[in-house]
């Protein structure tokens, strides 16, 4: 019975979109540490052609989606079978609660936003408006990938301290004015909240406000993420919104089907002063 509820709680974190679960997990299938299985389970999981398909995908953000779409059609299975498909096991009785402190485990779970002043995600207090930002090289100045070395991630992505003091100031502005601050980005959820965290920006940023790839389909606009998911749970209209992006395509879009938003295409490098 452990195993089963480690294994599902192990595939939950992995669908939300977990780095380190996502990653071990692809790591598993493409070292085939399935093999020993009995033949009929892995044709019924179909795990030679998922191991091809991530041996083909150059993109780390490109594995992830392919194996969330396979834990979808399969995780049932996946769970049952987990010891069998030598996929990796619980950790020592004190791993939990370590997982615990440094945020791998927390009680924020509808949109994973880290625990930060303003609590977990729920109803908003009331706001003045919202600045919704891109993530990749809007805040930062470059993308970043899932297996991010976090430890240096400030001079490596960030710009440095000058400008994730740049950053702080700003956020903590929109804050002290009464905005609430979003992300909508194409990255993973997980990692973008754990690079936040890192620079200490998480805090600026309202749970429960954070959309990555987990939440929306890559056929989906930012434009209708904006729409649905931040402007209507915070009873905002249009008008009291700020896009930023790097993107022109993201800023078209929000141009044309947000008539009134105000917009700010950034470069390519991100914010700067």
């Amino acid at each position: 019975m452990a195993d089963v509820s480690w294994a599902a709680n192990f595939l939950a974190d992995a669908e939300k979109g977990h780095a380190s679960r996502t990653m071990q997990l692809v790591e598993a299938v493409r070292k085939e540490h399935w093999k020993a299985a009995g033949a009929s389970l892995l044709c019924r999981l179909g795990l030679q052609s998922l191991k091809a398909s991530l041996d083909n995908e150059s993109s780390a953000a490109g594995r992830n989606r392919l194996l969330r779409r396979w834990l979808s059609d399969h995780g049932g299975q996946v769970v049952g079978s987990w010891r069998e498909l030598g996929f990796p096991g619980a950790p020592s009785s004190s791993g939990p609660a370590k997982a615990s402190q440094n945020g791998v485990m927390h009680s924020c779970s509808s949109n994973e936003a880290m625990p930060g002043p303003l609590g977990c995600a729920g109803s908003q207090a009331s706001h003045t408006g919202v600045a919704v930002f891109d993530f990749d090289q809007t805040l930062t100045t470059r993308h970043v990938g899932v297996f991010e070395d976090m430890a240096s991630i400030e001079g490596r992505a960030f710009g440095g301290p000058e400008r994730v003091a740049l950053l702080r100031d700003m956020l903590a502005g929109l804050r002290d004015r009464g905005a609430a601050v979003a992300l909508v980005t194409r990255n993973s959820r997980h990692v973008v909240s754990k690079a936040l965290e890192q620079v200490g920006l998480l805090r600026f940023v309202n749970p429960g406000l954070i959309f990555g790839f987990e939440d929306y389909g890559d056929d989906v606009p930012k434009s209708a993420v904006v729409r649905k998911r931040v402007l209507a749970p915070l009873g905002l209209q249009v008008p009291r919104a700020l896009f930023v992006d790097d993107d022109p395509s993201n800023i078209t879009d929000l141009t044309e089907q947000c008539p009134g938003m105000a917009v700010l295409k950034c470069p390519r490098t991100g914010l700067s002063e």
